[in-house]
């Protein structure tokens, strides 16, 4: 009997010392595992609001990895884990993955058209700017049409969002349907632009506090 209680003595004594080995490398998890906010990106970049999606995507992503990290003591983005719930987080973590990192080469690629002398509006017109009935590649400020019905796009969606926070009814999809056009319809006549219904470029500085200014092409 003696040697029996000594065998499950030991055997408890295993149990802890694992159990206590588990804690600690629940909470001193490698910080390499953790998503970095990149030292190149553009800080000042025209679109404030989604300078701040890019930080608030990194806490998000760094949420999900130690999340992971606590409940299987796994790297989130590890392929040969079989757990149902680490699978759906793990979907989740690359879709966000994804959108960071295409929100984080916008945004570096802002600083390094900076650092060669282009502003805010440059890299605007460089990234949004798409013709509308226009065949020359010049054009004029106030032909510049960037989104309008029936286009589907992430741009469009913070402009619904923006739209949204100031007190207007539509969703909030990234889809440009009626709903939204009606919306940015209002908007228009209440500011005194055109009302073409249209995501144009007076629209997108008036909303997000970009001086418009006409500049020669």
């Amino acid at each position: 009997m003696k040697k029996i209680g000594r065998i499950l003595v030991l055997v408890a004594l295993l149990i802890i010392s694992y159990l206590i080995y588990q804690e600690y490398q629940r909470r001193n998890m490698s910080q390499g595992l953790l998503v970095s906010i990149s030292d190149e990106i553009d800080q000042d970049y025209y679109n404030n609001e989604l300078v701040l999606e890019y930080y608030h995507l990194a806490d998000q992503l760094n949420g999900r990895i130690r999340k992971a990290w606590h409940n299987h003591l796994k790297d989130i983005r590890d392929q040969k884990e079989n757990d149902p719930d680490f699978i759906n987080s793990q979907v989740s973590f690359n879709n966000e993955h994804r959108i960071y990192k295409t929100i984080e080469k916008k945004l570096i690629f802002s600083k390094n058209e900076k650092l060669k002398g282009r502003t805010n509006q440059d890299i605007f017109t460089l990234e949004n700017c798409k013709q509308y009935r226009l065949n020359s590649r010049s054009c004029k400020l106030n032909n510049w049409i960037l989104f309008e019905y029936g286009d589907t796009d992430e741009a469009i969606k913070i402009v619904q969002k923006k739209l949204s926070n100031l007190g207007y009814t539509l969703p909030v999809d990234g889809i440009f349907l009626s709903e939204t056009e009606t919306t940015v319809k209002s908007y228009q006549t209440k500011y005194g632009m055109e009302p073409n219904g249209k995501i144009d470029l007076p629209i997108w500085l008036h909303l997000f506090g970009i001086e418009s200014k006409k500049e020669k092409l």
